[in-house]
């Protein structure tokens, strides 16, 4: 069910992505029935996740542009050419899959290009 969109509340333990340690771990979720959830995610628009979603923003930013700020974000993983080795053999390839699988500009209620 929808819990949010029926008016109801999310009272339940869920996974959330740890990427300190680069794991999933069990968390407890309460959000009111009256909550507006905005959802914030680079793989969210499959086909078996869009039915929650009323209204999905694309932001289009260019590869190059997004290695830049994780260079300089995700410390925690190393050096930059740990952080550059890790994007580039496991984040970039998922995100081409992904893509290409699901077209999330293509299905998007709004497509956001910062760098236009």
């Amino acid at each position: 069910m929808l819990p949010i969109q029926n008016g109801e509340e999310i009272d339940k333990e869920i996974e959330l992505y740890d990427k300190t340690n680069d794991q999933y771990i069990e968390t407890h979720l309460k959000i009111d029935a009256e909550s507006v959830l905005i959802i914030e995610g680079v793989f969210l628009q499959r086909n078996e996740l869009r039915r929650f979603l009323d209204y999905v923003i694309y932001i289009d930013v260019p590869k190059v542009e997004r290695l830049k700020r994780v260079l300089e974000r995700d410390t925690y993983i190393g050096d930059k050419s740990k952080i550059a080795e890790k994007y580039e053999k496991r984040y970039f390839p998922a995100e081409d899959k992904y893509i290409m699988e699901y077209s999330p500009s293509k299905s998007a209620d709004l497509i956001i290009n910062p760098n236009s």
